[in-house]
């Protein structure tokens, strides 16, 4: 279930793309989620959060891809 949002402003379409903490914190390695933090880019951010718990990529993996954005 995604979570909302509360930010008192209204709702956009970037609000679709975020992925709810508890699932970031039981599938992805504490290393992961630092690595993907760096990434300012929410959109950027939110689609290597969900390469990363779809396809299990490795820290190395990520940390290459991360480098080169």
């Amino acid at each position: 279930m995604q979570e909302q949002v509360s930010l008192g402003k209204s709702p956009t379409a970037s609000d679709k793309f975020i992925t709810p903490g508890v699932e970031l914190v039981s599938k992805l390695s504490f290393s992961h989620i630092v690595e993907i933090l760096t990434i300012d880019d929410p959109l950027a951010r939110f689609f290597y959060e969900t390469e990363c718990i779809s396809s299990m990529f490795l820290l190395k993996t990520i940390c290459f891809m991360v480098k080169s954005l």
